[in-house]
């Protein structure tokens, strides 16, 4: 789709300049194209060494078929003069050739060869002055009719007529002159564009892909009538089936001017575009400038994206496309978040593509694209051929079209450009029969590179810089330029513009810069290279010796800091943060991949922390830039750097309430360790706001401190703070996810403790968390989680679904993450109710797998593994087996690492109190009272989980002979009606205690406490 485009056609004997064409081909063009593209100018050489098929020659179409090609170049052309000018037709063939009266309007009248009926056609019969010549010095002896058209050439085109007598000298003397010509006819621009960098990239990804669509895709076109009708579509397919190319198509067809708006995206494709945060800022800045968009608050960027859309009114419809959705580095679905927008903004449509085959919610529609069909790839095939004036035979065709290669676009169209590149005319069958079988991206990157080798043969270099040059494209972060893959790789400059030509259509380029446009490309590159370890430290140290030595620009900086992670090369990463152009650079343009490379120290924090310290130096008069990193190694699991860093400013007097409020929630990350240092910071945070003057502040800031006591075990103090937010938030008259959390907590406090109020301050908050959240979104799911039991108390269907729709909706929106992990646990408690202990494992195990792989503090992993294990053994006791030993020494464990009084030991003590039940009644009795003592300690006396396990206990004291199984006991406690009518008829001493529960509200457990506690 670019607006100019030049073709040139190449005029000459075959055999006589074979090295000429070769070199046009793969040095000279491809450097004109690269020159050009970015001024908007698509350059392409017709060359038909190979490309009239068996039928034209036959027919004697042949004459035809060239001069048609010279009149669609023209002014373009190019001669090139030597001693022979080769086949000369027949009268025959010249009477049956129906453009040659064009060219010789008063006849032909006397034996011409075909070379100099096409110098005649494109540049002698029009005087034709942007026709250019190349004559070969080497040339000992001229036939007749060659040197007459030497010497013709010579006379009327003297300015244009180049001299060479070496290849080298012949490469350059075409490059210069049709640079010259070309700008003649495209004079170079003075003004430069206004859009930005970012959407230029993107925009040059969209003509890419566009030039690549093969129409007639019914899929395609179904899709393009959903959207017009609003409705959300997502688009599915495997790697490589023309995702990319159709959803180019789309935006193109949607793009009506003033009847609607447009916005696209294609993920990972460009600079830095493969996160989250770039998609919703790039939204964010259509949005702004489209509509005047303002606002953009929120706790992320697409909280913040969600805000803009709220301050819009739209009064056309406004179509959003987002290509290759599931390369964005999140864990959120990221697709429904953006179908969402369409329930509460009627005038917006969604369009995503993807190769996952992501959950979708109502009113959504999964259109599959399969490929291309035979004609779609034929259509192809012609097309992308007949741009270079070529064609195939009806056998070299069909061979084509029923091989592997023709399944998928973007192996057809790599495939056809070597072919256009490599095929010789005489070799041709064997070679369209070699490619044909290319089945997959692997092995085409494996042909490119066997057939390039071969030229390192020729010129005596090596083989393997190569590899090296596709490792260099393979691993770059933001791009890189051809200079520095030339430097870097020690390739050959006429070598690596062999392998870019035949790499072309797998390359981006955007701002000089160039990337695999593809990740199915980068894979296969990976594949090939996979062995190749050696390549990979070679090129590594050969970018950071580069980027060292040249002026840092931001890319530079992003591609060293890149390099050092990807050599795992620690102590170089961290002399960055000691510079504070690069530091900031990183700060600026990368926060999201800064938190990815300080994830590789979190557990080798020492390597790095003094240069964090260093950094204050750097940075301290930048609060906005201290405030970044600060979060930045919080979220990247660096504890111990993160408080270094912020004590350092501290002591250089830099400070505020985000510094303060990262260095708490850091404490608190930390585990038990951390949390009175995390209370104390918030105090801290709290004395520099006023509470009057700003309360929705004091209130989060209150609130994250209950957070920190509860997790503490001090729960009285924690709902004193909870009550004191909640009652500050009304007051500042905020409706936001904080405050929901704030009243839903403030609600499932009040029921721990048996109190009243639980179920209106429950309510308040899920309303408000659906109202501002919306009903599917991680946020909303959490509230779920959190107050599941007191919502779907003594109801199982009620609790099954609302588990399940949580589940869902975390693993739709966050992936396999510590979220989804307490969801899963979840789904094991209430499997568990219904004896479905097959997937009440299935689900545990999740549970833990996701909870080892993603949970980096030393105290959260030791909970989370007591969890698991204590679910384990749990559910291997109800199903009879004997567990006794292991319980105990998880108990030993337990109470070693978190200490004796913490909930979780009391959830440990009580279950081994109940496995006892039958071994060992007297211990039995006393585990579950020291179990009912410690949450008395922990929460209050006679709090409703501590009346429930005496109650238990009670019960173990009161049966004949001290010696029912575990599964009996747990079927008696099954119904909590049962169990209280069974208690309250009876005249023992559990009465008092029993009246007491009801009196203070209490609503017994239906289930054991074993389960009960699994999610806390």
């Amino acid at each position: 789709m670019t607006e100019k485009s030049v073709r040139v056609f190449i005029s000459s004997t075959f055999s006589d300049f074979y090295h000429e064409r070769e070199i046009l081909a793969m040095n000279v063009f491809p450097r004109l194209r690269e020159h050009f593209e970015k001024r908007g100018i698509s350059v392409t050489e017709i060359d038909l060494r190979w490309g009239l098929t068996d039928e034209q020659t036959q027919t004697k179409s042949v004459i035809d078929s060239c001069l048609d090609q010279i009149k669609e170049c023209s002014p373009y052309f190019i001669g090139l003069v030597g001693g022979r000018t080769g086949w000369v037709p027949s009268k025959e063939d010249l009477q049956s050739a129906t453009c040659i009266n064009h060219i010789f309007p008063t006849g032909l009248h006397k034996e011409m060869s075909i070379t100099e009926i096409e110098f005649h056609a494109g540049a002698f019969s029009k005087n034709n002055e942007l026709a250019l010549f190349f004559i070969n010095d080497n040339v000992l002896h001229h036939e007749e009719p060659a040197l007459t058209l030497l010497e013709k050439v010579e006379a009327t085109f003297p300015r244009s007529s180049s001299h060479y007598d070496d290849m080298a000298l012949f490469s350059e003397a075409a490059y210069t002159s049709l640079v010259s010509v070309i700008d003649k006819r495209f004079p170079l621009a003075s003004a430069q564009s206004d859009l930005d960098p970012d959407y230029q990239a993107q925009l040059a990804c969209l003509h890419q892909h566009v030039d690549t669509y093969v129409s007639g895709n019914e899929a395609v076109e179904f899709a393009l009538s959903l959207l017009e009708q609003g409705q959300n579509v997502y688009l599915y397919g495997e790697k490589g089936t023309g995702k990319s190319a159709s959803v180019a198509y789309l935006a193109t067809e949607l793009d009506l001017g003033e009847e609607a708006d447009v916005f696209f995206r294609f993920c990972g494709a460009t600079d830095n575009s493969s996160s989250e945060e770039s998609l919703f800022d790039a939204l964010g800045r259509f949005l702004t400038k489209t509509y005047g968009a303002t606002g953009g608050s929120g706790r992320d960027s697409l909280d913040k994206m969600l805000s803009l859309f709220a301050s819009v009114t739209l009064s056309r419809p406004l179509y959003v496309l987002v290509d290759a959705i599931d390369q964005l580095d999140t864990g959120r679905n990221i697709c429904e978040a953006l179908f969402t927008l369409s329930d509460t903004h009627p005038l917006v449509t969604c369009l995503c593509s993807g190769t996952q085959k992501l959950p979708l919610g109502k009113s959504r529609r999964r259109i599959t694209l399969d490929g291309i069909s035979r004609h779609q790839a034929e259509q192809m095939v012609v097309r992308y051929l007949s741009d270079y004036g070529k064609q195939l035979d009806k056998q070299d065709n069909a061979t084509l079209l029923e091989g592997a290669v023709s399944r998928k676009p973007l192996l057809l169209r790599g495939a056809l450009n070597e072919l256009r590149i490599a095929g010789k005319y005489d070799t041709l069958s064997e070679f369209v029969k070699s490619i044909s079988s290319i089945s997959s991206v692997i092995e085409l990157l494996s042909h490119i590179v066997r057939r390039v080798q071969t030229e390192t043969e020729l010129i005596g270099c090596d083989p393997r810089s190569i590899l090296r040059a596709l490792e260099a494209i393979r691993s770059t972060h933001r791009g890189i330029t051809e200079d520095e893959i030339i430097r870097i790789c020690a390739i050959p400059t006429m070598l690596w513009v062999s392998l870019r030509s035949a790499l072309k259509p797998f390359l981006l380029l955007t701002g000089g810069r160039m990337r695999f446009n593809h990740q199915l490309i980068e894979q296969g590159a990976s594949l090939l290279l996979e062995k190749e370890t050696s390549i990979r430290d070679e090129v590594g140290s050969s970018k950071i010796i580069e980027y060292e030595a040249n002026p840092k620009t931001n890319d530079r900086i992003c591609e060293l800091a890149a390099t050092y992670s990807t050599l795992d090369d620690r102590h170089r990463f961290g002399t960055i943060l000691c510079d504070s152009d690069t530091l900031q650079a990183l700060l600026d343009t990368e926060p999201e991949t800064m938190v990815r490379y300080f994830s590789l120290f979190h557990d080798e924090e020492s390597v790095i922390v003094e240069h964090v310290i260093g950094s204050v130096e750097t940075l301290y008069a930048n609060r906005r830039a201290c405030e970044a990193l600060s979060w930045i190694l919080c979220r990247s699991g660096c504890f111990e750097c993160c408080i270094a860093f912020v004590k350092r400013l501290k002591d250089r007097r830099v400070t505020s309430i985000e510094l303060d409020s990262c260095l708490a929630r850091t404490y608190y990350k930390q585990g038990a360790l951390g949390y009175d240092n995390a209370c104390s910071t918030y105090d801290e945070a709290m004395e520099h706001v006023e509470r009057e003057n700003d309360p929705a502040t004091y209130a989060q800031l209150l609130f994250q401190k209950s957070i920190v006591l509860k997790s503490a075990g001090d729960q009285n103090t924690a709902l004193e703070y909870t009550r004191q937010a909640a009652t500050l938030y009304e007051k500042s008259n905020v409706e936001d996810h904080n405050r929901a959390w704030c009243l839903s907590s403030l609600g499932r406090l009040l029921f721990l403790f048996g109190e009243k109020g639980s179920e209106e301050a429950l309510t308040v908050g899920l309303n408000m968390g659906e109202r501002v959240c919306g009903l599917r979104s991680p946020a909303f799911a959490r509230l779920l989680c959190f107050e599941l039991h007191q919502i779907a108390a003594g109801n199982l269907d009620k609790a099954d679904k609302l588990t399940n729709f949580s589940a869902e909706t975390l693993l739709e929106f966050s992936g396999e993450n510590p979220d989804y992990a307490w969801a899963m646990a979840n789904r094991a408690v209430y499997y568990a109710y219904r004896e479905d202990f097959f997937h009440a494992r299935e689900a545990n195990e999740i549970c833990a797998r996701i909870n080892n792989k993603t949970v980096k503090t030393r105290d959260d992993k030791h909970t989370y593994s007591f969890t698991s294990k204590n679910n384990e053994l749990v559910f291997d006791a109800i199903e009879g087996h004997s567990v006794e030993n292991e319980f105990h020494q998880l108990l030993h464990d337990a109470t070693k690492t978190l200490g004796p009084r913490h909930p979780y030991v009391a959830n440990i003590t009580a279950n081994l109190g109940f496995i006892e039940s039958v071994s060992n009644p007297h211990q039995a009795i006393e585990r579950i009272e020291e179990a009912a003592h410690i949450l008395d300690k922990a929460i209050k006396a006679n709090c409703p989980d501590a009346l429930y396990l005496k109650l238990c206990a009670a019960i173990l004291t009161q049966s004949d002979g001290l010696s029912r199984s575990m599964t009996a006991l747990l079927e008696n406690l099954a119904e909590s009606d049962f169990a209280m009518r069974a208690l309250l008829s009876s005249e023992t001493k559990v009465q008092p205690k029993v009246q007491m529960a009801r009196n203070n509200g209490a609503e017994l457990y239906f289930t054991p406490f074993a389960l009960e506690l699994l999610v806390r």
